[in-house]
C-alpha cells in the first residue's frame, strides 16, 4: 500500500474523526473529501486504501464493541448507519450459514464513485474486524468493475471480491453472530442506542421554539449542514422541519 500525502491521510485520521458530528457526515463533504485526495495522490484506489487504514472511534463501532452478541450489535448498526453517513443503510440477512452484511451508501452519487464505496465498505469491515474477535471475512461483493492494478482490491480486503455485482456486500459465518465482542458491555450498548434514538425527540422539542431556527436546531443536534438535517428529519417524520413547524403551531392554534 502506498504511503498516504496529509490529504489522503486525513480520511483516515483523528482530526477528521473530531470533525464528525453525530448527526452525519453529508455525501457530499465524503465525495468531495475522497476526489480531491485521489487527484492530489494520483491513486486509482484512494477510497480502498484510505477504508483500510480508518480507526473508527464512532457511536457504531462502540455499538457493536459494547453489545452482548455479535448479532445484538448487528442489530442496532443497522438502526443507527446514518449517525457517521448521513445516507448510510445497511442491512442483515443470514441464508446458509453465511452472515450477509449489505453497504448501501443511500446515495446515487456515492454509489457511483468506486473511492467512496471502497472507503465504506471498508470502513465497514474495520469495525468488524476490530470489535469482533478472530473476525473471518468470507467473500466481499462490490457494484463497480475492478479498478487499477488486478488483485489488489482482493489483497486489501484480505478476501476474494467479486465486481459489478448488483449490490455492496460482506460475508461472513453465520457462527460469528455468537460471539462477545471485544469489549462488551450492555450497559454502555443501550446507553449509545438511547443516544442514537432520541435525536427525534429532541429535534422536535427544538423546533417547537419559534425562536431558534432551522439552521441553529441542526447545529445543536450536530448536524454539520442545514441540508442533512432536514433530509434527516424528512425521513424520521414525512416533514421538512419547517412544514413540522408549521403544523404544529396551526394545531395548537398559534
Amino acid at each position: 500500500m502506498p504511503i498516504l500525502p496529509p490529504c489522503a491521510q486525513a480520511l483516515a485520521s483523528p482530526g477528521l474523526r473530531s470533525r464528525i458530528p453525530t448527526g452525519g457526515l453529508p455525501s457530499s463533504r465524503l465525495l468531495a473529501l475522497l476526489e480531491r485526495a485521489g487527484r492530489q495522490l494520483g491513486d486509482l484506489l484512494i477510497g480502498l486504501h484510505a477504508g483500510a487504514r480508518i480507526q473508527s472511534r464512532g457511536p457504531l463501532f462502540y455499538l457493536l464493541l459494547s453489545s452482548p452478541r455479535v448479532s445484538e450489535g448487528l442489530q442496532l448498526l443497522t438502526r443507527a448507519a446514518r449517525v457517521p453517513l448521513d445516507t448510510q443503510k445497511l442491512d442483515v440477512s443470514v441464508h446458509d450459514e453465511v452472515v450477509d452484511l449489505t453497504v448501501d451508501p443511500g446515495d446515487p452519487e456515492l454509489q457511483r464513485s468506486h473511492h467512496a464505496v471502497d472507503y465504506i465498505v471498508g470502513a465497514n469491515l474495520s469495525n468488524l474486524r476490530r470489535a469482533i474477535p478472530g473476525f473471518r471475512l468470507l467473500e466481499v461483493d462490490l457494484t463497480h468493475a475492478e479498478v487499477s492494478e488486478p488483485g489488489e482490491t482482493a489483497r486489501t480486503f484480505g478476501c476474494p471480491i467479486r465486481f459489478r455485482q448488483p449490490r455492496n456486500a460482506m460475508r461472513f459465518p453465520d457462527l460469528t453472530l455468537d460471539v462477545v465482542p471485544a469489549a462488551s458491555n450492555p450497559t454502555i450498548a443501550e446507553l449509545i442506542n438511547e443516544f442514537t434514538s432520541v435525536r427525534l425527540e429532541l429535534a422536535q422539542a427544538l423546533l417547537s421554539n419559534r425562536v431558534l431556527k432551522v439552521e441553529a436546531v441542526a447545529q445543536e443536534l450536530g448536524f454539520e449542514e442545514p441540508a442533512s438535517f432536514s433530509k434527516a428529519f424528512a425521513r424520521w417524520t414525512g416533514h421538512t422541519p419547517s412544514g413540522y413547524r408549521q403544523e404544529l403551531y396551526q394545531s395548537l392554534g398559534r
